[in-house]
């Protein structure tokens, strides 16, 4: 009943007061009929409480707690209050501690649009924030200056807080806090420490800094401040709030982070211009879907990994690993695959910006399901030869499993290794390979670049530039390998 209490503190609840019951100078009349029986007489039956004998105080009923945009509205004047005692860090704090409170998944009670609320209530205090911020650009305020609240360190909490909020804040209110920033910044090509913060956090992987960062950017530009916009895009690319992938995009436009699987890789990929997020599956030792690749760090779990993917607008590609540890029993990984795609479909990301990495025997046994659940999904097929040479039969298997999964986007994942490596040189089945997939849908490259003995890449650049010569469409995703694989080349 803390609402409760708020409201009398505040004046909006009259507190009750003892009833005083004055004896009458006359006769009493006759009493008047019996009224009804009041109360719950039995457990099944409720009669409504007769209306109350003249002259008797009207009892008036305690409200239940007040509608959820009235709770915004409170809240968000927590935040104003928050400025007022503390200033723009202390209010941005109370508002990434709001959103962290009350923002979140419905499954647990949380409110999946609370920050978007929040963010639009609390707009005349961001707006105060914002004069604070531009104010401290303008005129070269250190965070190591203390403010009229004898705080230091301004900028970088204030910057800190609004990031974390920016994460979990939909298109527009993205925008709208960006705008708000970029209002109350000067234009000017010096920023203080209002940049000089934005790079320290995204160096830290600050959660969000990359979306309020590239925010602040396209509205600096919006409203005219090219010089501001010039210098914060040094370290930000400016936002496209509609999302990094489009629907109907080629897949040769696809820029994939290979690794995402922690919070750090994550970051990573967000402060880069990457517009697909490669993650590998996993059934870990407690029964949970996982993000891992052997890999040390703060492992995501899935459902984290694809709520964090949705916001961003990003492709997701789902890499079916269920190897480490190894899931040996049918019915296990039966049920582990059959979890991940209802997590997939849980998620709400557009089938458009799914793809789903599987070999020759999930494709047989799962393809179907993929395409009835997510029809505009890209089923991401691999050989089942591996590294091997690509070869004519290869290829038809690879095609013929797709097309028993049923009509929908499908490419064809051949390592790099497989084209290119000097035993396969001018290899004419290679290529013929090659062509008979791409007339089913495209080929997807990757490369093992870690492997001594496979084909190095010195300069991913060119050999992407070589392979759309030879006539590859799909994803081209080339790390560039360690000297010791590319001794050859000396």
């Amino acid at each position: 009943m803390a609402w409760l209490d708020s409201k009398i503190r505040s004046g909006g609840l009259v507190q009750p007061q003892p009833l005083k019951v004055e004896l009458p100078e006359s006769p009493p009349p006759p009493p008047p009929p019996l009224a009804p029986p009041t109360g719950m007489p039995t457990k099944d039956e409720f009669v409504a409480a007769a209306a109350p004998k003249p002259g008797m105080p009207a009892l008036g009923v305690v409200a239940g707690p007040p509608p959820a945009q009235d709770l915004i509205q409170q809240e968000a004047q927590a935040v104003a209050e928050s400025f007022r005692t503390g200033g723009a860090s202390a209010a941005a704090q109370k508002l990434q501690e709001l959103v962290n409170q009350h923002h979140g998944d419905p499954a647990t009670g949380a409110d999946p649009t609370y920050a978007d609320k929040l963010l639009q209530a609390a707009q005349p205090t961001l707006e105060q924030v914002s004069q604070v911020l531009g104010h401290r650009a303008g005129n070269d305020v250190d965070d190591d200056t203390k403010d009229a609240f004898g705080k230091k360190d301004v900028t970088r909490d204030t910057l800190t807080a609004l990031a974390a909020v920016a994460e979990k804040a939909g298109p527009e209110a993205l925008k709208s806090l960006g705008k708000t920033l970029a209002t109350g910044l000067p234009d000017d090509g010096q920023l203080n420490q209002f940049d000089d913060v934005l790079k320290s956090l995204k160096k830290d992987h600050a959660v969000g800094v990359a979306r309020l960062g590239g925010a602040t950017v396209t509205e600096l530009q919006g409203l005219g401040k090219q010089q501001a916009a010039k210098e914060l895009s040094k370290d930000h690319d400016a936002l496209d709030y509609g999302g990094r992938w489009k629907p109907g995009q080629p897949l040769s436009e696809a820029k994939n982070a290979h690794l995402t699987n922690t919070q750090e890789q994550f970051a990573d990929a967000v402060n880069s211009d990457h517009n697909w997020f490669e993650g590998d599956v996993q059934l870990n030792s407690d029964g949970v879907l996982e993000m891992s690749h052997g890999e040390g760090g703060n492992q995501l779990s899935l459902k984290d990994w694809l709520a964090k993917g949705k916001e961003l607008g990003v492709g997701m590609k789902l890499d079916i690993k269920f190897d480490d540890p190894k899931v040996e029993d049918p019915a296990k990984q039966k049920a582990a695959f059959e979890e991940m795609l209802k997590l997939a479909k849980e998620s709400g990301i557009p089938d458009e910006r799914l793809m789903f990495n599987v070999g020759i025997g999930e494709t047989k046994q799962f393809g179907s399901t993929i395409r009835e659940l997510f029809p505009n999904a890209t089923l991401a097929v691999n050989p089942s030869n591996g590294d091997g040479k690509l070869n004519e039969a290869e290829a038809k298997e690879m095609i013929a499993v797709a097309e028993q999964a049923g009509p929908g986007p499908v490419t064809y994942v051949v390592n790099y290794d497989s084209l290119t490596h000097e035993r396969y040189a001018k290899n004419e089945e290679i290529d013929a390979s090659l062509k008979l997939l791409e007339e089913k849908g495209s080929v997807s490259v990757w490369n093992s670049y870690q492997h001594p003995g496979k084909s190095p890449v010195g300069d991913p650049k060119q050999a992407t530039e070589e392979l759309r010569e030879r006539g590859v469409t799909g994803v081209v995703d080339l790390r560039k390998s360690p000297w010791y694989t590319r001794l050859a080349e000396y």
